[in-house]
C-alpha cells in the first residue's frame, strides 16, 4: 500500500493522481514526463509520447503548478541523483511503471471508499467533465 513507502513514493502517487484528475492526461503520458517536459515557470507540460505519436503542450492551472512544484522540491531533496530523468519517481528512483500506478490507484481508491472497480481512466473522464462544465478546474 502507498502509505508504507518513503515520502517520495507517496508524494509521487499523490502528484500523479492529482495530475491525471486536473489535466486529463493519459496515464502513459503522465508517466512519460521527464524533468525537461515540466515547465513550472510557465505552467506548461510538454507531452511528447502520445497515444497517436504526436506532441502537444498542456497548460496547467496555478494550483496544479504549485502541487508539481512541491513534489519537484521534495524529489530533488530526497533523490538528487535519480537513475532516470523521469519527473515522477518510483521508490527506487526510476520511472513509475503503469502496472504499479494502476495497482496503487486501486489501493488508494478502496482506502477512501470509492466505488469498485476503480480505474485510472475514470480520472480522465473527471478532468474532461470538469473542463467542460461552467466551473472548470481550479
Amino acid at each position: 500500500m502507498v502509505e508504507r513507502h518513503r515520502p517520495t513514493h507517496r508524494s509521487a502517487y499523490a502528484t500523479l493522481f492529482g495530475l491525471l484528475a486536473t489535466t486529463g492526461l493519459r496515464l502513459s503520458e503522465a508517466l512519460a514526463l521527464d524533468l525537461l517536459d515540466v515547465d513550472l515557470r510557465n505552467g506548461v507540460l510538454s507531452i511528447r509520447r502520445t497515444k497517436f505519436g504526436k506532441s502537444r503542450f498542456v497548460p496547467i492551472r496555478s494550483t496544479t503548478r504549485c502541487a508539481l512544484q512541491r513534489y519537484a522540491r521534495l524529489r530533488e531533496r530526497l533523490v538528487p541523483r535519480a537513475a532516470e530523468p523521469a519527473f515522477l519517481l518510483s521508490e527506487r528512483g526510476t520511472r513509475i511503471k503503469q502496472c504499479s500506478a494502476r495497482y496503487n490507484f486501486v489501493v488508494v481508491s478502496r482506502a477512501i471508499g470509492l466505488r469498485a472497480p476503480a480505474r485510472v481512466p475514470d480520472l480522465l473522464q473527471l478532468a474532461t467533465e470538469r473542463a467542460t462544465s461552467d466551473k472548470g478546474l481550479r
